[in-house]
């Protein structure tokens, strides 16, 4: 206290409050840049060649050598998918904040390209790299001992899979896995995961956990595009994100496989819920970050005759005839969409009675929105839009990406994996 009064006697004497230049002793600058691009200073590369020189290039006056900093590429910020009125011309960190050109926004509400756009990881397992949504990160978090409280043991657990609403990254270095239960069984079984600590262990019900975070994550994302819907402007209404199959449609794709609806990403498929034998009454949802063990021991697992968790749809017909000869000419693979059983997607009743809640939730926010649909019976299968149209009013995209995550864990789309594997080191000679 004896050193701080004297410098504030002297900062109000600098600073007296009745003069109008009144500079705030806590007003600072964010010492983080959110862009370091920059215009280039020389945009002439003609300058740096050695014909028609007279002196040398170190005595030009902010020549690429010495000032190299001021020469070096950066990337510029990510446009936005809409700016409002006040943030147009916008200039942050010598740059001018844009919006999303039309082609920009088609890529952007693709999930498949936004997925590929994720940062690159390294597999723990494979020694391969994937974008990151095509991985889960593991960390070993410090557990309490049992005898000795002050005594921690390093335990194996997943990270990252709830929405950042819910639950923050644990800090410190992670390690990643192909998102597929069969390789996080080969890491514990081979013992890989013993690289992250000497003395690491897991638990036995770490598949378990895995997947019920996937699952939590799903009906995240349908809590914040209930959010998204209810924020949207009301000049954007009249695009629909989220609605039923009508019976025509359902029944022309059982019929042909193909799914004539523009703009669909993905659809699920959720039955009524039967009453509960014991009480009588509807399953009650159930949210819970954690389950308990008699819930995870007496999860039906699937039976022969259960639907498989997806299959994937034709959305046309085909633009060629016989097999395409990917070599020669520009052929492109048939779009396909994928559909999901809610059956098999959630085991547990309580979690599919959450999911079926959700999904009434936003079809109950949708009835006000005319889509071009034929009137018609609707049936318990909901298809999922996304195109730029769809981007300006709410994003179903994460959406798309949780269910994609949980259809690769079950391993869904995966084959045969030969492109995973490591690396073959062959002889020198």
């Amino acid at each position: 206290m004896p050193r701080l009064l004297p410098r504030l006697v002297r900062w109000l004497e600098r600073n007296s409050f009745d003069q109008q230049s009144y500079s705030k002793p806590l007003s600072r600058k964010p010492k983080r840049l959110r862009s370091l691009w920059k215009p280039s200073v020389q945009n002439d590369a003609s300058i740096h060649y050695v014909k028609g020189r007279h002196q040398s290039i170190l005595l030009d006056e902010g020549n690429i050598i010495n000032n190299h900093c001021d020469h070096s590429r950066h990337k510029r910020l990510p446009p936005a998918v809409k700016l409002h009125e006040n943030q147009k011309g916008l200039i942050v960190n010598h740059e001018v904040v844009r919006e999303m050109s039309n082609q920009e926004k088609q890529w952007w509400s693709s999930p498949y390209l936004r997925m590929l756009s994720s940062p690159i990881r390294g597999c723990l397992l494979s020694k391969r790299h994937l974008p990151a949504d095509f991985m889960i990160r593991l960390t070993a978090l410090k557990v309490p001992s049992k005898e000795n409280s002050s005594q921690f043991t390093l335990t194996l657990a997943p990270d990252g899979l709830f929405h950042p609403k819910y639950a923050n990254r644990q800090y410190g270095s992670g390690y990643y896995i192909a998102c597929w239960k069969d390789a996080l069984d080969a890491l514990l079984k081979r013992g890989t995961y013993k690289r992250i600590g000497k003395n690491i262990n897991h638990h036995d019900l770490l598949s378990e956990q895995i997947g019920h975070q996937l699952r939590l994550r799903i009906l995240q994302e349908l809590e914040m595009l209930l959010a998204r819907l209810c924020a949207s402007p009301k000049a954007l209404k009249e695009t629909v994100v989220l609605r039923k199959l009508t019976q025509s449609e359902w029944d022309m794709l059982q019929e042909t496989n193909k799914l004539s609806v523009n703009d669909a990403i993905c659809v699920l498929v959720v039955p009524p819920l039967d009453n509960d034998p014991q009480t009588g009454r509807q399953p009650q949802p159930d949210y819970s970050l954690v389950p308990s063990l008699d819930e995870l021991r007496e999860s039906r697992a699937p039976g022969e005759n259960d639907p498989p968790l997806s299959v994937l749809c034709k959305t046309g017909e085909s633009i060629h005839d016989g097999p395409p000869d990917f070599l020669g000419d520009e052929h492109h693979p048939d779009a396909r969409v994928p559909l999901y059983n809610g059956i098999s997607l959630f085991p547990r009743v309580s979690q599919r009675a959450a999911l079926l809640q959700r999904l009434n939730n936003i079809i109950r926010r949708e009835k006000g929105v005319d889509h071009d649909s034929p009137e018609d019976t609707q049936t318990q299968a909901f298809v999922v839009l996304s195109s730029p149209r769809t981007l300006m009013r709410a994003d179903t995209v994460p959406l798309a990406i949780s269910l994609w995550r949980l259809r690769m864990w079950e391993g869904g789309g995966w084959g045969k994996c030969n492109w995973i594997a490591p690396l073959e080191r062959k002889p020198l000679y």
